[in-house]
């Protein structure tokens, strides 16, 4: 019969066991007290210190089975210890591996920032940034804060972003490490793509921080793929005659920036441009005049706006510029200075064509519009402007028309 392997007496029966052992005691009394007669009779007929030797090898084994136990329990401790630790590592690895997922179904900045956003909080705790570069241009992608304290400006994260990476560049891109935040750059090949801020990093476990590092160069050969095959898809997404983005390719964008409005809690502004009296142009100088025409504007979009600006080729003589992280008294300053600098192009030795004016559309959004809402919006505006006697721009701030002169 198989014996039940529960504990006969268990701790909670440390009285009942004293009871036992000293009824055991009394039971064997006299075999015990008959024991020893017979070893004290031993050690008086042979000169021997038996009991002493007996108390001594008693003791020893005492002490040996104690240390046993000991032994066997700090095994147990390091094996749960080590056993704790292959379980974090496989949760890290776990981690990293999703991660690793996501980010190769990253196809364009869109959804690279969505991938961020879902499992980039898992290795940076509370607080973190990060920004992507490209030929010096910076990109927020991802800002985590709590609640209480305020978002810091892209502005001084660009400033630390270089400083970043002007410290490390000496130290072959080493975090930067400051009292309460740490930089990673993000290197591929010895090109930087852009900086992780982490607040604290300090007090990462090794493993946490093994994971972070891991992490850092995942995004970076993501963002130097996206990039590049943004490189070799720049063709397919640009109006050949203007050299800007072509209507599909601005829908798309202004869509993204939308979203990451709603979720940055910032604005995004457009501008929708028509040139004035476009017809006139290509009934007196021919189609050919009126392609130098566009071309010069698509030109000087490029060369007057800031980096991080889109300027687009809605469709015939209308342009459409996206302003990210713009609100729109900052989007009314833009369009004055668009139509200044588009009313100082010269055309050569034609004269036909004369000073070019435009009419602007001003919308701005939070991301609670989605791209043709907003677009339609900026049209509203637009039409505003050509029906108060063009060359000036309209905007929800204010009905009233301001020409470029105002």
């Amino acid at each position: 019969m198989r014996l039940n392997s529960k504990r006969f007496i268990s701790k909670e029966d440390a009285t009942l066991a004293i009871v036992l052992i000293f009824s055991a005691v009394i039971v064997f009394l006299r075999p015990l007290r008959f024991l020893l007669d017979a070893a004290y009779e031993i050690e008086s007929r042979y000169g021997l210190d038996l009991i002493p030797a007996l108390t001594v090898l008693t003791a020893v084994l005492a002490f040996h089975e104690h240390r046993k136990r000991l032994w066997a329990r700090m095994e147990k401790l390091e094996l749960e210890i080590e056993v704790g630790k292959e379980r974090a590592r496989s949760v890290e690895l776990e981690r990293c591996i999703g991660f690793a997922e996501a980010l190769a179904e990253s196809r364009d900045e869109q959804t690279l920032e969505r991938s961020l956003w879902e499992h980039l909080p898992n290795f940076v705790g509370e607080e973190a940034w990060l920004l992507m570069c490209k030929r010096d241009t910076w990109r927020l992608l991802f800002q985590k804060k709590p609640h209480s304290d305020p978002r810091r400006s892209v502005e001084d994260l660009e400033d630390l972003s270089r400083k970043t990476l002007d410290e490390s560049r000496a130290s072959g891109f080493k975090p930067l490490v400051m009292p309460e935040e740490t930089c990673f750059p993000l290197v591929v090949g010895g090109a930087a793509v852009g900086v992780l801020g982490v607040r604290n990093a300090q007090s990462l476990t090794t493993l946490e921080h093994e994971s972070l590092l891991m992490a850092t160069a995942l995004i970076a050969l993501t963002i130097t793929t996206i990039q590049q095959f943004q490189e070799i898809t720049e063709e397919g997404v640009r109006d050949s005659l203007t050299g800007c983005y072509n209507r599909r390719h601005a829908v798309e964008r202004l869509s993204g920036e939308l979203r990451r409005a709603s979720r940055n809690g910032t604005t995004v502004s457009i501008l929708m441009l028509d040139l004035d009296e476009f017809k006139r142009v290509n009934d007196e100088c021919g189609h050919a005049g009126g392609d130098r025409v566009l071309a010069k504007v698509g030109s000087q979009l490029r060369q007057t706006l800031r980096s991080t600006d889109i300027p687009c080729r809605y469709g015939g003589d209308e342009f459409l510029v996206i302003l990210p992280e713009t609100p729109a008294r900052a989007a009314e300053h833009v369009a004055r200075g668009l139509q200044r600098g588009l009313s100082a192009l010269t055309f050569g030795s034609d004269d036909k064509i004369g000073p070019l004016t435009v009419s602007i559309g001003v919308a701005a959004s939070a991301g609670d519009l989605g791209p043709e809402a907003m677009i339609e919006k900026a049209d509203h505006f637009l039409f505003t402007a050509k029906r108060a006697g063009r060359n000036q721009f309209s905007t929800a701030h204010d009905l009233d028309v301001r020409a470029t002169a105002s």
